[in-house]
């Protein structure tokens, strides 16, 4: 089996162009995100609400319809003031009664959180109400996305019909005082910010690096076509850079964009010398990959990624003569184009992120290519 230098020009040159291609696109998105921050800072606009529906602890079942009446009321409500971007979630979420140092407590944040990002909202709103002898207890809880620490107000009604619709105007009263307080001092918060940027010059450098995730991933391989019947198992170190447009706030308006990312891989694999006498073969890979991230369960998610590069392959025949490894017959070199597919199970556990997966990788050798199959385990920190 040969390794093969002969490989097309546009093959071997074009993982290279790829890599220049997407490096050049990650200052590009910054660009995006200022116009888009210029654009939405023209009207007096505070950030966007998410309110969920509210969960019913009456007695009877029968006032079930204000688990979307209430949260309908107090939406348009909220919109009318022009101050925020109001949206409605069909899901029931209600007021969270846990203590907060729970566990319980703990993980609604974490999932609050994760609501947050997904939707790209600033503030959530959730609640409960109970009906019982024609008066009606409303709890409202505004969970703050960055802060991640959450706000309760509570009203109550003497009576039920039109009275009810005061209770809802008390309430979103109360939230938009609350609301306006936070804006307030957020708005004070960056402006004293924007003085400290003034005189600090690495700020915008630490600003910079947010969305950045590096890492390590470890894996076992399997070699497929006829490289399975010359080399065994072995292992496979990754090191990777990951700029993801999600953590970073491009794109908030896209759900295919702000789920995805770039990422820098550096692949290292070498066969056992002590399973393998007659050869060893080693190899590093450079590859650029677009990743596609979907979070479907409180921090849990799937991440799909593909992309290209060079691979460097170094082949060593040893001399079956010499016991010791250190001489050798031949000794070929040869650099490739490269492919890598992969998908897997994350879990981030902020700032930490964890991963499982498959992957699938080539080296486009001319006569025979190596494919390899890997199983992984990774682990990475978000900046």
């Amino acid at each position: 089996m040969r390794i093969s230098a002969k490989n097309n020009n546009l093959m071997r040159y074009l993982p290279t162009i790829l890599i220049l291609f997407l490096l050049a696109a990650i200052p590009a998105t910054a660009k995006v995100k200022g116009k888009d921050t210029v654009m939405a800072g023209s009207p007096p606009e505070r950030g966007t609400v998410l309110v969920y529906q509210f969960r019913d602890n009456s007695p009877s079942r029968s006032y079930g319809y204000y688990s979307f009446i209430l949260p309908e009321s107090l939406s348009n409500d909220l919109g009318q003031t022009g101050k925020f971007r109001v949206k409605t979630q069909p899901a029931v979420l209600g007021f969270m009664e846990a203590p907060e140092g729970s566990a319980e407590f703990q993980n609604h944040l974490r999932y609050l959180a994760e609501r947050g990002r997904e939707f790209s909202a600033d503030y959530i709103i959730t609640g409960s109400y109970t009906v019982a002898r024609k008066q009606i207890r409303l709890k409202v809880q505004i969970f703050y996305v960055r802060e991640q620490r959450i706000a309760s107000i509570s009203e109550t009604s003497d009576e039920l019909g039109a009275l009810l619709f005061s209770v809802i105007d008390k309430i979103t009263a109360r939230i938009n005082n609350e609301l306006d307080r936070y804006a307030k001092e957020k708005e004070a918060k960056v402006k004293e910010e924007q003085e400290r940027l003034a005189r600090s010059p690495y700020i915008p450098l630490y600003r910079s690096l947010e969305g950045i995730v590096f890492g390590v991933q470890y894996g076992r391989v399997k070699f497929n076509s006829e490289w399975d019947k010359i080399y065994d198992r072995t292992d496979l170190f990754s090191f990777f850079l990951l700029y993801d447009f999600n953590y970073a706030g491009h794109f908030a308006g896209s759900f295919l964009l702000k789920n995805s990312g770039v990422s820098l891989n550096l692949d290292a694999l070498d066969t056992d010398p002590m399973k393998h006498h007659d050869s060893s073969l080693s190899i590093k890979a450079l590859s650029v990959n677009y990743q596609f991230h979907y979070r479907f369960y409180g921090s849990f998610g799937l991440a799909a990624a593909a992309g290209g590069g060079l691979a460097k392959t170094v082949l060593i025949i040893n001399d079956p003569m010499d016991q010791s490894g250190f001489s050798y017959i031949r000794r070929e070199e040869s650099r490739d184009p490269f492919l890598n597919l992969s998908l897997s199970l994350t879990c981030l556990l902020d700032p930490i992120l964890l991963s499982a997966g498959y992957a699938h990788k080539r080296v486009l050798y001319s006569d025979t290519p190596l494919i390899i199959n890997e199983i992984f385990t990774g682990i990475g920190f978000k900046l």
